[in-house]
């Protein structure tokens, strides 16, 4: 990864219809800008629905990656799903 795009890559898992986000030792997964007719995504493939490419969520990643917001994305989806107990456990 580091020899073509430096520390940042994307990458398409086609058979899962996902996108996985990496930057350093950090990634994050990201659905894939594919959705069926209703506008549903299908996580794994598992509906056998034809999926179509859509637009806005395409313009979505091609900013993230074109304006180098990938590390910015990456550690706020960390951030979201790192959970210390919530005001309870204050």
């Amino acid at each position: 990864m580091k020899t073509c795009g430096g520390t940042i890559g994307v990458f398409l898992l086609v058979k899962k219809c996902g996108l996985v986000l990496l930057h350093h030792d950090n990634g994050c997964f990201m659905s894939a800008p594919y959705l069926d007719q209703h506008g549903e995504v299908d996580l794994g493939l598992k509906r056998g629905r034809p999926l179509f490419l859509n637009q806005g969520r395409y313009e979505e990643m091609r900013r993230l990656v074109l304006t180098q917001k990938i590390p910015v994305f990456i550690a706020r989806k960390i951030d979201q799903s790192f959970d210390i107990g919530g005001w309870v456990s204050l």
